[in-house]
């Protein structure tokens, strides 16, 4: 088993974070460890080493389909390590994310860098959070809360909260329904207003390297030999092509939406009801998904038994688990002679409306199961974000 040390802190470069996590990019010379990323917890947890691989290979792919869900490796690192590499990285962190520093753990683990998929080729990995695809259609919603929920996404309804009213967001022309829809005009719209306006939902790297939306325009126009035109454009242009073409989008939304039926409102009553459930019994968890499968393969209507009810608690962990997940697509160019073809996960080719041609890969990431304790959370904040909606002159989301 590997063990990072104090000695290895130089091999280690700082790549991106989000709320429970830091990825560290590898830049040394061990030729096991090129290509390869380590993930480190910002954020102390109890769950078993092994959990998190299982829940993957076991939980998360059934769901997607092979191809998808990532693997990863579990590493040991030492505690000077964590300290030596939290202070090397320090200023190359976001000033917002300073102050939470990284777990002192005793392990991180390594999963493949899908920035660097097409080395020595010039990788683009554009990672795209899209966050919640539908609009509830629960018996359980209260009737004062059904037309808004069902005429306003989730998205747009808790961005207008943080907002408090006001359109001066970045992210405040982008609806994630837009980009669920199927729709090449809808997607397009979502792409081009995440492009033009960058938010939290849209990453860029390149090579390795995240880009500041700031560098965007400078870099991006080299995908299309810097021709003439809004690279804005042309970069929407590709990425819709692709996200139709793929079909991972669709099966996220048909998952939330499935995974969901009940809403919060339906499931902090079951929540209250029958408390806290065992968590971290992959085999539970196995059973879990082989039943929610069975159930979606199959026209009878399930009796509402304390199993049932319970089963449908596990069901919305997951869908809170997909609705915060990453997509990452890395693209490359295309010159036709295979040298491009080295690591096969899920492939296509595209050609933009300009006649270049781009492989690509799809990876869905960010899939650690979420939290059972958060129910109550996401209740109290669903019952803050309708609240605050009700008393607003909303706009409507096209499912």
């Amino acid at each position: 088993m590997l063990l990072l040390s104090i000695h290895h802190v130089h091999d280690w470069s700082y790549l991106t974070e989000g709320n429970a996590h830091v990825i560290l990019n590898y830049a040394g010379n061990d030729a096991h460890l090129k290509g390869h990323v380590l993930r480190l917890s910002k954020n102390h947890n109890e769950v078993p080493l092994d959990f998190h691989t299982d829940f993957g290979q076991h939980v998360i792919t059934p769901l997607l389909g092979p191809g998808y869900a990532e693997s990863m490796t579990y590493t040991e690192v030492t505690l000077d390590f964590i300290q030596a590499v939290g202070e090397k990285i320090h200023n190359d962190r976001p000033a917002h994310r300073r102050h939470d520093p990284l777990h002192p753990s005793s392990h991180g683990f390594l999963t493949m860098n899908w920035t660097l998929l097409y080395a020595p080729q010039d990788t683009w990995t554009f990672e795209i959070k899209p966050k919640w695809g539908f609009l509830p259609n629960s018996p359980y919603i209260n009737e004062a809360h059904q037309a808004l929920k069902k005429s306003m996404c989730r998205f747009c309804m808790h961005q207008r909260l943080r907002q408090q009213s006001t359109l001066a967001s970045s992210s405040a022309h982008y609806c994630p329904l837009d980009l669920y829809s199927g729709d090449p005009q809808r997607i397009r719209k979502a792409l081009t207003a995440s492009l033009s306006c960058p938010h939290n939902y849209l990453k860029l790297f390149c090579n390795g390297q995240l880009l500041p939306p700031a560098q965007w325009s400078a870099r991006l126009p080299s995908l299309f030999g810097f021709e003439e035109g809004s690279w804005v454009d042309k970069v929407a242009d590709l990425l819709t092509q692709i996200l139709l073409d793929d079909p991972i989008l669709q099966i996220l939304k048909r998952l939330q939406r499935s995974l969901d039926e009940y809403d919060v409102e339906g499931i902090y009553p079951l929540y209250e009801k029958h408390g806290h459930q065992p968590t971290h019994d992959i085999e539970h968890w196995k059973r879990i998904v082989q039943r929610f499968l069975n159930r979606q393969s199959s026209d009878s209507a399930d009796v509402m038994d304390e199993q049932e009810e319970r089963q449908r608690l596990y069901e919305y962990v997951l869908s809170m688990t997909l609705k915060d997940c990453s997509v990452m697509v890395c693209l490359t160019k295309d010159y036709g002679n295979g040298d491009t073809a080295t690591r096969t996960i899920r492939t296509g080719h595209t050609s933009s409306s300009l006649g270049h041609c781009f492989q690509y890969q799809i990876k869905v990431v960010d899939v650690d199961m979420k939290k059972w304790t958060k129910i109550p959370f996401w209740y109290d904040l669903d019952r803050r974000i309708i609240q605050h909606n009700l008393e607003q002159h909303g706009w409507i989301c096209l499912d």
